[in-house]
């Protein structure tokens, strides 16, 4: 499929048109006929729940020209510069981990953008993987997932013209296709497009990098980097990076008073934790950029298969067969540093392999910290089965 902008009488194709080209013609090629009008009602049904939960934008599947698709559609309030300034980027980006535009449609009563069709994630969201605990994975899934992450927002920061900051990077906004082999950045609501530098605050309260809540911040690239050190935690815990329904202003003091990250995985690999701990630094200078991150992951990947240590990939289901009961008790029990618990709270992940200082003995970027393993005089222990209710808090 290679559509655009579409009518019943108008089709442009995006092939023959730049992106600036078709943001133009918007206008020009929308005629007041019914745009699929089975599409419509189910876009007019879809607004009703994205105001009723006062959300910016809902996202429902639907079939378009003959394949699974999903519709975002927009809250009515959503500003119209917001929506077009989100089309304008999905079709400035060419990615294989990012999310493909595949057509828009406008309201048929004012005929303004009114939703995204975008290719359509049969494994759904990270987010919702994460904290299904019917849903196994293992190792290997989560270091896949980590660097198509990374390779995606290093792309978004080096290669576009101008270059963007995602600047809402959490698992609910990657995408899994393909039984989970391949991930995919979406969700560029919050994205920044005006050069490396933005005041501007968005995002996700606890996945937003602590330097954000000043009051003369800068939004800059290592916000992106904090985000992407959080989800990696999360994907590697797979718990929630802090306590559910925690208010604004108690997560506003845990991160720029308390210096809250969230607690040590135990018994992951010494290289992970290290990686984790210098992308979450409190000082954006200190934190590696995404490039490096990806050479680092891709490394990591590269001597766990040369050692014999990593197993295949599970493969996901499709959200169609899948069971959707998350393990919400298990997420909701940590216990939080800063809180109840104070010293050494760390999460089990009971992953079990041995023989890390030989993988690991000759390393990649050695300028950064997140290369240089922690010293132990016996090595870390994991087990490569599945990570499926891992995390227990290491009392």
């Amino acid at each position: 499929m290679d559509l655009f902008w579409c009518t019943p009488s108008t089709v442009v194709a995006r092939s023959h048109l730049s992106a600036a080209n078709r943001i133009l013609r918007i206008m020009s090629v929308y005629t007041k006929d019914i745009f699929c009008s089975s599409l419509q009602g189910m876009i007019k049904n879809v607004r009703k729940i994205a105001a009723s939960a006062n959300l910016s934008a809902t996202v429902q599947k639907s079939v378009f020209e003959g394949e699974d698709v999903a519709v975002k559609s927009f809250h009515e309030m959503t500003s119209i510069t917001k929506r077009y300034k989100e089309l304008e980027m999905l079709l400035r980006l060419n990615h294989p981990n990012i999310l493909i535009a595949y057509a828009a449609g406008p309201d048929i009563e004012n005929g303004s953008l009114d939703f995204i069709v975008t290719e359509y994630a049969s494994c759904g969201d990270l987010n919702n993987l994460i904290h299904n605990s019917m849903m196994p994975y293992n190792l290997s899934n989560a270091l896949s997932w980590m660097l198509q992450l990374s390779r995606a927002v290093a792309y978004l920061h080096n290669d576009c013209e101008p270059k963007i900051i995602h600047r809402d990077i959490k698992p609910a906004n990657l995408f899994l296709f393909n039984q989970g082999h391949v991930l995919k950045v979406g969700d560029f609501g919050s994205a920044g497009m005006d050069g490396l530098n933005s005041p501007t605050r968005r995002g996700t309260w606890t996945y937003m990098a602590p330097e954000l809540f000043g009051s003369h911040t800068v939004y800059d690239r290592k916000a992106d980097v904090y985000s992407s050190s959080i989800t990696f935690w999360e994907i590697l815990a797979r718990r929630f990076p802090s306590p559910p329904n925690e208010p604004f202003i108690v997560t506003l003091k845990n991160l720029t008073v308390e210096k809250r990250r969230p607690p040590k995985l135990s018994k992951c690999p010494p290289a992970l934790r290290n990686l984790l701990a210098s992308a979450w630094s409190e000082d954006p200078q200190s934190r590696p950029n995404m490039s490096e991150i990806a050479i680092f992951l891709q490394f990591v990947g590269d001597s766990l298969l040369k050692s014999g240590l990593l197993p295949p990939p599970l493969p996901i289901e499709a959200i169609s067969n899948r069971r959707l009961t998350g393990d919400k008790d298990a997420c909701e029990d940590l216990v939080w540093q800063g809180e109840e618990e104070k010293q050494d709270v760390c999460i089990d992940s009971e992953w079990n392999v041995s023989e890390w200082d030989s993988c690991f003995c000759r390393q990649p970027c050695e300028e950064l910290v997140v290369c240089q393993p922690e010293c132990s005089t016996h090595p870390q222990s994991m087990d490569f089965g599945e990570l499926n209710i891992v995390c227990d808090v290491d009392q």
